[in-house]
């Protein structure tokens, strides 16, 4: 593999270098990729005539489900499985190279704030830990790795002591958390944390009746005091993340991009600002499976090309990748 391709989000070096990169592992993928190659045939997709990324075909995210996507002759060492809440299916994200995952995770935490190895974590992550092949546990595991940082399962009493005694000694501090367990801490220990960086995710699981992203987050903050919110998004079949610092709208990382789809039209893009549509994500970081997903989150785009995720499509399945419905 040439060094180009090795690390393919590393040669985004600034905004005009996206279209170049990413039509660079379009051709690659559509070769190594059986399945993805299958798909373009089948929509009528002629690679060679492919000059633009506008042009590159988004492969519908349910494939993960039913087919191996993934770079022929290459061997999986690492699977990522969703969490398959409604019972519908597990999506399997095969990985050639777990150090890559790292490092992408850690690039685009670096973005949103600043290299994971300066923070104390807390992971309240109960769902994800009580199953196998989470990648968000994975992520957090490795920015934890070498470190006294701590998952929690349903102890929220020394949750709660030891975020307190973190805050006291002004360490960066930071709580990740899946949406209902923070709601099960925020009821049960209500108090001031001042400046601990809480980073919500993964909805509420089928554990809590679902919530908007204001009501979930105006519950949090009412309880935590002087907590900065933050949400995660990310999901099985992506390497990288988007951050939203403000907890509502999402930046990408360079090498990650969203484009919207239209509701009826698959093939057709959303164009205007703030308006509706289906998440289509382009995430370079997919260097081995295929970096060009068709989601089935509901979404829109601001004029700053921030993304916020308003639900899903009916009748898709809900799992964890930060859902509220509208």
């Amino acid at each position: 593999m040439d060094e180009s391709f090795s690390k393919p989000w590393l040669q985004i070096r600034k905004p005009e270098d996206f279209e170049e990169v990413a039509l660079g592992v379009f051709q690659r993928q559509v070769n190594q990729v059986k399945i993805y190659n299958q798909y373009c045939k089948h929509i009528g997709v002629i690679p060679g005539e492919v000059k633009n990324v506008h042009q590159i075909p988004f492969l519908p995210i349910s494939f993960f489900k039913t087919h191996r996507v993934f770079g022929e002759g290459l061997e999986s060492h690492f699977s990522f499985t969703s969490s398959s809440t409604s019972g519908q299916g597990q999506s399997h994200h095969h990985i050639a190279d777990l150090s890559l995952y790292h490092q992408v995770a850690a690039d685009s935490f670096q973005f949103a704030f600043s290299n994971p190895t300066e923070w104390e974590w807390h992971a309240l992550l109960p769902s994800y830990l009580e199953r196998s092949g989470s990648s968000l546990v994975e992520m957090i595991r490795y920015f934890m790795e070498g470190r006294e940082d701590h998952f929690y399962l349903y102890d929220h009493e020394l949750l709660f002591h030891r975020l307190q005694e973190s805050l006291r000694s002004k360490k960066k501090v930071i709580l990740i958390g899946v949406s209902y367990a923070l709601i099960d801490f925020a009821e049960a220990y209500p108090s001031l944390y001042d400046n601990l960086v809480v980073i919500e995710t993964g909805g509420m699981k089928g554990r809590r009746a679902e919530m908007t992203k204001e009501e979930l987050h105006t519950f949090i903050r009412e309880r935590m005091r002087g907590v900065k919110l933050s949400s995660e998004y990310g999901m099985t079949e992506l390497m990288s993340q988007a951050y939203a610092k403000d907890g509502l709208h999402f930046d990408c990382p360079p090498w990650m991009r969203v484009v919207l789809r239209e509701v009826n039209d698959p093939f057709s893009f959303v164009t205007r600002p703030n308006k509706t549509g289906v998440v289509n994500i382009v995430d370079l970081g997919n260097r081995d499976s295929c970096a060009f997903i068709a989601t089935d989150d509901l979404g829109r785009l601001n004029e700053k090309g921030q993304f916020e995720i308003l639900g899903r499509l009916d009748h898709a399945e809900l799992r964890g990748c930060n859902l509220m419905v509208l």
